[in-house]
């Protein structure tokens, strides 16, 4: 009798893991699955969660960029981080540029995806210590 409970603890914890692992795969996907701010392949602007209340907007067809955050009144402010576009209008087209997050949580790679470009994209709360800068 012992046994018989053993082997129908063990059937129910399976079960239960089989269970956990399909509703998990069933139309979620973890960060690794998913593109990189988003399924729109042609979106002309991506929204990146930097840190708690604060996000980079980047528009994907020139690669400028702005910080937008909340302060502690829980009113929005946005901060231009890069307002010169890094192609000219001939060139630009959706999803040419994407961020990615880097070790430091205050920086981001800029990368221009036609041409292999890249920048680094220092975000901060002080102004001074925001930068946008090129990689060789």
């Amino acid at each position: 009798m012992m046994k018989l409970r053993v082997i129908f603890i063990g059937v129910c914890l399976c079960a239960m893991v089989a269970a956990c692992s399909s509703a998990a795969g069933d139309g979620q996907k973890d960060a690794a699955d998913v593109e990189q701010g988003g399924s729109y392949a042609d979106a002309n602007y991506e929204v990146y969660s930097a840190e708690l209340g604060v996000f980079i907007k980047l528009d994907t067809r020139t690669g400028q960029l702005w910080q937008v955050r909340y302060n502690a009144a829980g009113e929005c402010m946005v901060d231009e981080l890069n307002t010169k576009p890094f192609v000219q209008v001939n060139a630009q087209e959706s999803g040419r540029f994407a961020l990615y997050p880097s070790v430091d949580k205050f920086s981001y790679i800029l990368l221009d995806k036609k041409d292999g470009r890249t920048w680094l994209v220092r975000w901060a709360v002080n102004k001074d210590h925001q930068a946008v800068i090129p990689l060789g």
